[in-house]
């Protein structure tokens, strides 16, 4: 009965070691059931932030590139107008370059015309009976004469001054020369002694019209 005694402490020690060995172990697979669920929901936690990473730099990507494509779009179009306006700007210099050329020629063609046509019309005096009479009416004005050799007029800026066959001062144009105290110098008018007459003179009467003459 003593020795029953004795190894009951022993027994009841043994007893509470492998209890608590037991409750060591029940705990131990709850931790590591919990750090197994607590790893499980990181590991998923970690793969959908990856995943919403991986889809947001796709879609980012996917943006760049489309607004690129865009950027491209539109510099080859503006590539394209630029090329179009600069196209169109060398035919508009061509043409005015064209257009200038035609321009000198067409006044290369008047000067020579105009230097060339004699005026014409109508004589209704000749220069021997103008001469002669030394006064006619014609056209509203009262027609004189007078002549280089009295006054030789050497200031009236004549180009190309010379006497044509019927005694006629004349300029360039074969325009006989006037006086004109009613009209400005310059102005160009029909005369009755068959060509036209313009105005290089003044200091006659109103409504006179002097004709400069070499008799």
């Amino acid at each position: 009965m003593k020795q029953n005694r004795k190894n009951k402490p022993i027994f009841i020690g043994i007893i509470f070691v492998i209890l608590l060995a037991i409750v060591i172990g029940i705990n131990q697979v709850q931790i590591n059931s919990l750090n197994q669920k607590h790893n499980s929901e990181l590991l998923n936690q970690s793969k959908e932030y990856s995943s919403k990473l991986v889809s947001q730099a796709k879609e980012y990507d996917s943006k760049l590139v489309s607004q690129s494509k865009d950027y491209n779009s539109k510099i080859s179009k503006y590539k394209k107008e630029i090329t179009s306006i600069e196209n169109k700007n060398k035919t508009l210099e061509e043409n005015n370059s064209k257009l200038e050329k035609e321009i000198d020629n067409l006044k290369k063609q008047t000067t020579t015309t105009t230097t060339t046509t004699k005026p014409t019309n109508t004589a209704l005096y000749s220069a021997s009976k103008f001469r002669s009479a030394g006064i006619v009416y014609y056209n509203n004005y009262r027609w004189t004469w007078y002549s280089e050799k009295v006054l030789p007029g050497n200031g009236l800026n004549i180009p190309n001054r010379h006497v044509d066959g019927s005694g006629y001062v004349c300029d360039e144009n074969n325009y006989i020369c006037l006086a004109a105290s009613s009209l400005s110098k310059g102005t160009v008018v029909d005369t009755p002694f068959g060509k036209k007459g313009k105005v290089y003179d003044d200091g006659c009467a109103a409504g006179t019209l002097d004709v400069y003459v070499s008799w």
